[in-house]
């Protein structure tokens, strides 16, 4: 395993029990509040959406001294908090956040074979966007990761209109996570897979097929404005356009003209090929950008809604101040056998074109992590 090492002279970090969680019955089974603090970061201008200022900042979780651990990580916010006087400017100036495994570390050190071959967790752990700063687990289930893991925030400042005059900012990341040995009964390992709305491109695309079809059982307020095929490509995508199982160029980032507009894309196979095992979903957040009205992820197989994400836009719809997560004990069965479609609806009410993206964050129940074999084989 992995050194120990120490980051804490690098930046601002503050460690604090209990926090925001329901877990806080017992001090040793409460959680544990690790945050980490940026900035300052000067905003004297617009900065549009994926072109504001980045950042990262790299840490561990504290654990005790000379004892690897298995932690839970179960919770995560991120504060913009303006300097002059503290107020939180989350909702104009979050593009997104995440808190991620340090990337380095990712490549080198096969971190899903030190947990005994869990099932592939990708690099990020929580993905933070406009309208959904905090992400919460269902009580009862978390990400296994090991105390010797490195780790990283990292994070995006944009700001949608001019400020009157310079302002600084600080990102502040929160991260919650637990002791397995704090834990009367285990919590259920959760691991996350990134669905994506890919688009065709407009230009010198392929007509598609199937990924952007209509469905028959979509109510006719879903279908209120034009059904799009395909679209333009956003110029910061413009050298990320993908080959589609199909052979058309698609892309992630795109543009929508002025009016309301429905773009749909039937999942690859590629997507339930990741997924070792039928399972259930537990977790689910999105992103979508100004404008934006829904994001949905249908499965076609059963003609069934497995969840539907709606935006609430500010008044000059220059920033998105909510989007509705999916969060359940129970949780809802994804199947590898079935087909998936994701459906977005986008309503420009400018006069020009705007950029769009449109993405959920699912997390799955892991039914190969074994914490017994782990504690076990690993002395944890």
């Amino acid at each position: 395993m992995m050194a120990k090492r120490h980051y804490v002279t690098m930046f601002g970090v503050s460690l604090c029990l209990g926090g925001l969680s329901v877990f806080a019955d017992a001090d040793e089974r409460a959680p544990h509040t690790i945050a980490i603090s940026s900035g300052p970061h000067t905003i004297d201008r617009i900065y549009k959406s994926m072109e504001g200022i980045t950042g990262d900042k790299r840490f561990e979780l504290p654990a005790k001294p000379q004892h690897p651990e298995l932690l839970w990580v179960t919770a995560g916010k991120v504060d913009m908090l303006k300097e002059e006087d503290g107020s939180n400017g989350t909702g104009k100036l979050l593009c997104h956040a995440y808190l991620k495994f340090d990337d380095q570390y990712f490549k080198t050190h096969h971190r899903n074979l030190q947990l005994r071959n869990m099932t592939h967790q990708p690099v990020r752990l929580f993905t933070f966007v406009q309208g959904q700063p905090e992400i919460r687990l269902p009580r009862g289930y978390g990400i296994p990761v090991l105390s010797t893991e490195l780790f990283e925030f990292e994070y995006m400042v944009i700001n949608p209109t001019q400020p009157a005059r310079p302002f600084a900012v600080n990102a502040l990341g929160t991260f919650e996570y637990i002791r397995d040995g704090a834990l009367k009964e285990p919590l259920k390992p959760l691991f996350m897979r990134i669905v994506g709305m890919h688009v065709p491109v407009r230009k010198g695309s392929a007509q598609p097929h199937a990924q952007c079809s209509e469905l028959g059982d979509v109510s006719s307020a879903d279908l209120a404005g034009q059904v799009e095929k395909d679209a333009e490509p956003a110029q910061s995508s413009l050298h990320k356009i993908l080959k589609n199982e199909g052979g058309f160029d698609e892309v992630y980032h795109w543009m929508v003209p002025p009016g309301r507009h429905q773009y749909r894309y039937q999942l690859e196979s590629k997507f339930l090929a990741n997924l070792p095992f039928d399972t259930t979903v537990h977790y689910i957040n999105a992103h979508l950008h100004p404008h934006g009205e829904f994001v949905e992820l249908r499965d076609m197989t059963t003609g069934h809604t497995v969840f539907r994400s709606t935006a609430v836009n500010d008044a000059e719809r220059s920033s998105v101040m909510k989007l509705t997560d999916f969060s359940s004990e129970e949780g809802v069965v994804i199947h590898r056998d079935h087909q998936y479609e994701m459906v977005a609806g986008y309503h420009n009410t400018t006069d020009h074109d705007i950029d769009a993206m449109a993405i959920l964050f699912l997390y799955l129940l892991d039914q190969t992590f074994d914490r017994e074999h782990l504690k076990a084989s690993s002395g944890i």
